[in-house]
């Protein structure tokens, strides 16, 4: 068997693709298919060991850099896309440092259809309009996926989904996967992703570390916003249809990557400025970036 078929497929037993392995590899999750995937990984490098001529060694060099894990990710037409858990909140009151702060963060699964609308979901609302919510981030999205590499990082086990703060949690979406300016739908609601979410202090407080916020960002685990094109009903267990693909495929996480560790890459700002569905307050914020880059200014 070539090392890139399944190596997971049985008879009378479902398993995950290869690319679903991989990307659960990515984020962190243990299991027999993962070690399976890096086994096949190694095999692939180990064939390729002490060859000289040029394709050898260029593709020694994609197998140590991990741009062929990520292919694989971000590539996969067979992923299951599923919506997992509709989470909604009312603004809440909390004490933090001597002093009072209203947040939406605290969300909590619910049960049965929610109607999902142009600025938010029946039953939801953001505490403070300034910084959250509008019709560029109506819903925060995030990935199941990510629930499991924080229990392992942080030492905890009794994350609910909506832990994070996300209306929809979601199977088979990750950043990798995901552009911005894709389009999904869910049931009858079509959805647009604009932008990377980028924590505040509230997140903080959710997760009892004032230092977390700066973790999430940095692991590149941030989920999305997105736009509600066509409103309507979902629920959880629903599946999720990728109705367009961006034709700039620039990924959540590159654009996280973009904003926040490498900005001074022309070529890429320029790519992120090509997207039409990308959220007013970023496309300002990479604007303002470019003009820094070509003026000779450090970002």
């Amino acid at each position: 068997m070539s090392p890139l078929q399944n190596p997971f497929a049985k008879e009378e037993r479902q398993q995950p693709t290869f690319q679903e392995a991989v990307v659960s590899m990515r984020h962190g999750v243990q299991s027999e298919e993962t070690e399976s995937v890096r086994g096949s990984l190694r095999l692939i490098e180990k064939s390729l060991r002490g060859c000289k001529n040029p394709i050898s060694k260029l593709w020694q060099r994609i197998l140590k850099t991990g741009v062929l894990t990520l292919y694989l990710a971000s590539e996969s037409k067979s992923m299951k896309m599923t919506l997992v858990s509709v989470n909604v909140s009312q603004p809440k009151t909390v004490s933090h440092r001597g002093r009072s702060v209203t947040t939406g963060i605290f969300k909590t699964p619910v049960s049965g259809r929610v109607m999902v609308r142009r600025t938010n979901l029946d039953g939801d609302r953001q505490a403070d309009l300034s910084v959250h919510g509008g019709v560029d981030k109506a819903v925060y999205v995030y990935p199941s996926e990510h629930y499991t590499a924080w229990a392992q990082e942080l030492g905890r086990d009794e994350f609910p989904f909506g832990q994070f703060g996300e209306n929809l949690t979601v199977e088979g979406m990750v950043e990798e996967t995901v552009h911005i300016g894709d389009t999904f739908r869910i049931g009858r609601v079509l959805l647009e992703v604009t932008q990377p979410r980028v924590p505040c202090f509230k997140l903080g407080i959710k997760m009892g570390s004032s230092q977390f916020p700066k973790k999430f960002l940095a692991s590149q685990r941030t989920g999305y916003y997105v736009r509600v094109l066509e409103e309507g009903e979902v629920g959880a267990g629903d599946p999720i249809e990728r109705i367009t693909n961006d034709p700039e495929r620039m990924t959540v996480q590159q654009a996280v990557h973009l904003a926040f560790f490498e900005q001074d890459d022309v070529a890429l700002l320029e790519k992120v400025l090509r997207i039409q569905g990308l959220s007013q307050d970023w496309r300002r914020m990479f604007e303002e970036q470019m003009a820094a880059v070509t003026s000779g200014k450090t970002p």
